[in-house]
């Protein structure tokens, strides 16, 4: 979502016409300082690990302090930002388990061949922090054809570094000319998170309306329903940051989930 709403602010502040932005499951509000972040993310962690949502908060409030009180104003700020947080962390082994998944998920590909072990012990078999995005890059190239070692490093550490990254972007205020959709899978059940959705809207919770010159009213929310996660279910295999996340990451690549977002939005809207 925030690459989306930054890209169309570029965009209309270049002098384009935008109609309507459609906007998939976002589950990650960091932009603003990541004043949402938590918020919307505890109850979530709560729902799949049976700690308290309090205890969550403050665990997160510690994880993202650092990112948090970094300046992330210039492009050259940026840039030694997360050269900063790359020498000193590397890269987390739950985010780069997360980026295999969706890259098995996705390409059907068997990264890791046949094993007993976990998703997350066979990531972390790819060397300590400081080797391991390196290494994840290089055993995503050697498993799909025609991706060379360079740009599946560039998506490896895209990923791993996408949310301290936007912690400093203050969205760009949509014109009241722009449609904002907004698609989410239902958090209600207990094992999502428990975050109701018939007072207020999950858009709202995280802080869409604060960035639409006609607030709330500017947002169209659709809410389809969710399943909990299957046993067999690729998302399984990973470790509780993906499984609790999951959500997320199903309603993104699940060849049925897309079916129903193509025949909800983008056919009507005439995308496809």
């Amino acid at each position: 979502m925030n690459d989306m709403w930054a890209t169309a602010g570029n965009m209309i502040k270049g002098g384009d016409e935008i109609e309507q932005l459609v906007c998939l499951d976002p589950n990650a509000p960091a932009w603003n300082h990541g004043d949402k972040m938590i918020s919307w993310a505890s109850p979530q962690l709560s729902g799949a690990t049976g700690a308290p949502k309090c205890l969550l908060r403050s665990v997160m409030k510690m994880a993202f302090g650092p990112m948090l009180s970094m300046d992330w104003s210039t492009q050259a700020k940026r840039e030694a930002n997360i050269e900063k947080l790359r020498v000193k962390d590397a890269a987390d082994p739950m985010m780069i388990e997360q980026f295999l998944l969706q890259v098995e998920d996705d390409s059907k590909v068997n990264l890791f061949g046949e094993t007993t072990d976990s998703f997350m012990k066979n990531t972390k078999k790819l060397g300590k922090k400081a080797e391991m995005l390196d290494n994840a890059a290089l055993l995503v190239a050697s498993k799909l054809e025609g991706l060379d070692e360079a740009t599946a490093k560039k998506f490896v550490e895209r990923w791993s570094f996408h949310l301290p990254r936007f912690t400093g972007y203050v969205p760009f205020v949509m014109p009241k000319s722009v449609k904002i959709k907004i698609a989410m899978f239902d958090r209600s059940a207990k094992w999502a998170g428990s975050i109701k959705h018939d007072k207020k809207k999950y858009a709202v919770m995280q802080g869409f309306d604060r960035f639409c010159e006609g607030g709330e009213a500017q947002i169209e929310e659709m809410i389809f329903p969710s399943t909990k996660l299957p046993a067999d279910n690729i998302y399984a295999k990973g470790a509780f940051m993906s499984k609790t996340f999951s959500l997320h990451y199903r309603f993104m690549h699940e060849k049925a989930n897309f079916k129903l977002i193509e025949d909800k939005i983008f056919v009507p809207l005439g995308i496809l």
